[in-house]
Order: C-alpha cells, then structure tokens, then sequence
C-alpha cells in the first residue's frame, strides 16, 4: 500500500485509488474516526468496516449491569439472550449495548412482566432467530465484499490481469451500491418474515382441516454421493460451487413439493 497525495489513508498502486478513495468518503460522511478509515485501508477492510457502520452506526452506551437496570431484565438473563442471539457474552465492565439494544430488551422486559411471554420462550426465539440472522448475514457480506483471493487455476499473468481488473470494478461498483443495498435489505427482511409467518399459518391451518392427525410430519435427509472423495479432485472454489449448486437444488425441490428445509449440513440436507 502507498500513501496518497494529500491523503492519510493508504491507498493501492493497482488501479484502487478512485474506489479506495469513495469508500474512505462514505466513511468520512458516516462519521468514522480517521483512525478508523487508515486502519482499514491498510489491511484491505474498508469495505467491510462501511458495512459495519451502515448497519450499525452506533457505539456502545451501557454495559450488562447498565443494559440490565435500564430493562429490568435480571443480568443473567440479559446474558443468556446474548449468547442464545449467537454474540459473545460481554465482559464485566464493557460497552457494547447500543440503544436500540437497550430498547429491545427493555420491549421484552415488559412483555414478561406482563406475562405475555415466558423466560423460556423468549430465550428459544432468541437462538432461532439468532441463527437464521447469522446466515443471512454471512451470506450478505460474502456476496458484497470483493474476494482478494486471485483464482487457483489459469493462464498466468493474463488471467491475473483480468482477475485484478474484475476486483477493482466489483470495489468501485460496492463503493455506490452499498449505502443503497444495505438498508433495502433490511426492508427486504422484514417483507420475507411477514410473507413466511403468513406462509406457516396457512400450512397449518390446511393441515388441521384435511388431516385426521394434523401434527404427523415426515423428516428427509439427502446428501451428495461421495463428497468426502470428491472434495480431494477438486479446487476449494469447485467444491463450493458444487455445493452451492446442491443447496439450491434442495430449496427449490423441497419447497416446490410442499415442504420445508430445516438446515443445511455440509453436503447434507435435512427436511
């Protein structure tokens, strides 16, 4: 990396500049220290450090004992909704509640006073909900953030080129989508969620109307044919595809014949 004229964030000598340069702007706009935007520009994370002050933009305000007080929700359960979410339980001391965090717990906190939901309820919506939204968001960041690996197999130097050439104008492409992406998934989100729960009440109710046994299910499991074997011939970024490819061929079947996928293994899927 090099320094840019009139810049202090590091930028690449490989055709990045005018890209660099438009994610450190939406940065700077965001609010993001100097500090921040340098570092980041230094290990190739601008993108994802946008991604992360577009979702959340801000800093931590309470700590679990102040999250707890401001909630009414005991610490311990503060915690066990923290860990059921999928986040690493806070040390004594650290700030990483946001606000909307506290206003969140804080919605639950009424709820069970209320006795309109239970402590065991809530922590098992939290580990379902938190491990759906975990892979919705790996998948998020996996799709946006350009891959610095070059491709494993090709022609040399040409392909390199051409493999640089494409990376550079997935950066400069992210740099004007991102601000525009991020936040129409997150309506995107809520629209699906409202179209499943509406999807699950209308299964249930067929099921009770036509089924003497309305709670009888089937459960299925599918898996690729020598996959252990497979995944020695073949290159990481050919063994992800064939998986991807596997993945949508089991969504797609499932769902089309009525059912539904209940998670992904692997090779293997269960329904």
């Amino acid at each position: 990396m090099t320094e840019g004229p009139g810049s202090d964030v590091p930028v690449a000598p490989d055709g990045h500049i005018a890209a660099e340069h438009r994610l450190a702007d939406l940065l700077r706009s965001a609010g993001t220290p100097e500090r921040d935007i340098a570092e980041a520009a230094a290990h190739g994370h601008l993108q994802l450090l946008l991604i992360e002050q577009l979702v959340l933009p801000e800093t931590g305000a309470a700590d679990l004992d102040g999250v707890a007080e401001a909630s009414g929700l005991s610490t311990g359960l503060v915690a066990q909704l923290w860990r059921s979410l999928g986040f690493v339980e806070p040390r004594p001391g650290e700030r990483i509640f946001h606000d909307g965090d506290i206003e969140l717990l804080t919605t639950i906190g009424r709820l069970l006073d209320l006795g309109i939901v239970d402590d065991e309820l809530v922590v098992q919506m939290a580990r379902v909900i938190g491990s759906s939204q975990a892979r919705i968001a790996s998948a998020l960041v996996d799709a946006l953030v350009v891959d610095d690996v070059i491709g494993e197999s090709g022609d040399g130097e040409a392909s390199t080129a051409t493999a640089v050439r494409d990376r550079e104008t997935r950066a400069a492409d992210f740099a004007l989508v991102a601000p525009v992406i991020v936040p129409t998934l997150q309506d995107v989100m809520g629209f699906v969620w409202r179209r499943h729960v509406q999807g699950e009440a209308r299964s249930r109710i067929t099921r009770e109307v036509t089924s003497a046994d309305p709670d009888h299910r089937a459960v299925g499991f599918a898996d690729l044919v020598g996959f252990t074997a497979l995944s020695q011939q073949v290159t990481s970024r050919e063994l992800a595809a064939m998986v991807d490819r596997f993945e949508a061929i089991a969504y797609d079947t499932v769902t089309l014949l009525g059912g539904r996928v209940v998670k992904m293994i692997g090779d293997e899927v269960m329904f």
